[in-house]
């Protein structure tokens, strides 16, 4: 390959991206997606291992195709679909049937999403998961140093329009996130919705509400500052992908603030780094790599033997511990922090912003489209309209909305979760089966907590964003209907032999009840001030 000759000259060239830079992003998508991060929650063995005996009360679809079921597949059904995705990420990383593997990727995320969101949580996962593969899809990114490359000639081309369709729903996806919370209460300047964001996960999660460190010398306007930079910091998404010239800066800053985040110990949001890489050049990384890749591209027998081997060790081990074994698995048992990976995108994005300086600026693809912006904009305001009437629709690009504000500007007002049998405490991660965090949201949507008012009081007839803020990360239609303590037989048996796997005497007819607490916690030292019960589920069969 001729490579001077087929690369770009002149980085600023805009959204445009060489056959190359194409080829080497897709090798690093499926690589990231496969061995660092994971398919997120979608990988062998995790939505099967967490959902696949589960009864049909626990099934709350959210608003989109998950409605047309009933109750969840059987656990050999979603074992299929979860090595399928697997195989499809392995076809993509060596360029096997590229295109087919990245529409079947994008499917398959689609459905497995909305199963892992029908147990009560929504997460980030759409626009990397489900949107990027079937956008890049229609390019030439499986076209150079892939098997299908050696297998037939082809004439890879440059992409422009699918990367810029990435870029508008990134900015869609940071404004909506932006504006919900714009729309309930985080532009209150006497209160933090972040300070109060911080107990309320932790409270909802499990974890012991300590003190924050630095928190009793820091100004209440520090907090509500905090705030509004984030507000305009994902509103602004919207702005810097109008041109890729703001974009590349704009996103040191977000690997900035992400890295910040997880550190002040909020979701750090590792994956959507991947989406990020998108729009950085690698035509200089690829010069590079040439040689090498050229060689495995003249060795298709050898990078499918290879594969194969690999995909079946791959799928064989997350069988066998439950989930897929990754680096940030790694991470996590070593005890650092998965944020900590935000260094990885951090550092290239800051490499190509400085190397941006000084060179010749290319107008040609550097701005988003009059068409795509417009549809982004009325993406926009649907999305938001859906999601403050009726709820988050699905597949929906922002994902979990930090919704609402815990702060009264004294004291932060939260609502604890709690299980016992026969008056013995069980974890709800034992009741349920589930990881810790997975069991908090499916149990809170199934015995939804208490909305409280700013007083830490419970309201009786709650706005329609009240409600849907008091859902934490919970934003389908059926969390919006009232729980009733009654369960059904199988749902009452299903917790009872968990109970019994947890080491409990529960027996027919023992008493397994719900609880909700409202905590009042001090906003500037996190003491407990005070907890009141509001509200009980004793668990029966009628």
């Amino acid at each position: 390959m001729n490579f001077a000759a087929a690369r770009r000259p002149s980085i600023s060239r805009g959204y445009e991206q060489t056959p190359q830079s194409l080829a080497l992003y897709r090798i690093a998508f499926a690589l990231w997606t496969l061995f660092v991060l994971g398919p997120t929650r979608m990988g062998v063995g995790q939505v099967s291992g967490d959902y696949g005996d589960m009864p049909a009360g626990f099934y709350f679809p959210p608003l989109g195709p998950g409605m047309l079921l009933h109750g969840w597949p059987s656990t050999e059904v979603m074992l299929v679909m979860e090595v399928a995705l697997t195989a499809g990420l392995f076809l993509v990383l060596i360029g096997l049937w590229t295109r087919a593997a990245s529409i079947a990727v994008g499917l398959l995320g689609l459905s497995l999403s909305s199963l892992v969101f029908a147990g009560g949580k929504i997460d980030h996962t759409i626009l990397w998961v489900v949107v990027l593969p079937l956008v890049m899809s229609s390019t030439s990114w499986g076209d150079t140093w892939s098997v299908d490359a050696a297998r037939k000639r082809r004439n890879p081309k440059s992409a422009t329009t699918q990367i810029q369709i990435i870029a508008a729903a990134l900015g869609v996806m940071f404004a909506a996130a932006g504006a919900i919370k714009a729309l309930t209460g985080w532009l209150d300047p006497t209160t933090s919705s972040i300070l109060g964001w911080s107990y309320a996960q932790d409270v909802q999660v499990g974890i012991a509400i300590n003190s924050t460190p630095g928190a009793s010398f820091l100004p209440d306007a520090f907090f509500a500052g905090l705030d509004y930079v984030t507000i305009l910091f994902e509103v602004g998404f919207l702005l810097a992908v109008l041109r890729r010239q703001w974009l590349i800066p704009y996103l040191v800053f977000a690997c900035i603030f992400h890295l910040s985040a997880g550190a002040s110990g909020f979701p750090g949001f590792v994956d959507i780094g991947i989406v990020y890489l998108l729009f950085l050049r690698l035509d200089r990384t690829a010069e590079h790599m040439a040689p090498m890749l050229d060689w495995l591209q003249r060795q298709p027998g050898l990078v499918l033997g290879a594969t194969g081997l690999i995909f079946v060790a791959y799928s064989s081990s997350a069988l066998v511990v439950g989930q897929p074994i990754t680096v940030i698995g790694v991470l996590r048992r070593m005890g650092v922090p998965d944020f900590a990976l935000w260094l990885i995108p951090l550092a290239a994005v800051a490499w190509v912003a400085l190397r941006r300086r000084g060179e010749p600026r290319d107008s040609n693809g550097n701005q988003i489209p009059a068409w795509m912006l417009a549809v982004g904009v009325v993406v926009l305001a649907t999305q938001l309209a859906a999601t403050v009437r009726i709820s988050e629709p699905y597949p929906s690009l922002a994902g979990p909305l930090f919704m609402g504000n815990f702060d009264d500007g004294d004291e932060i007002h939260v609502a604890r979760q709690s299980f016992t049998v026969n008056g013995e405490p069980i974890s709800g991660g034992d009741l349920l089966g589930l990881s810790p965090a997975a069991a908090v949201q499916l149990g809170s949507t199934r015995f939804p907590a208490p909305i409280l008012d700013r007083n830490g009081d419970v309201l009786m007839k709650p706005t329609r964003a009240q409600v849907l803020a008091a859902q934490y990360h919970q934003f389908s239609g059926e969390h919006l209907d009232a729980r009733s303590e009654e369960v059904s037989p199988e749902e009452y048996d299903w917790l009872r032999a968990r109970a019994q796997d947890a080491g409990f005497a529960c027996d027919e007819g023992c008493e397994i009840a719900v609880a909700w607490d409202r905590v009042d916690v001090d906003r500037k030292t996190g003491r407990v001030l005070a907890e009141k019960p509001v509200r009980q589920w004793v668990l029966t069969v009628r």
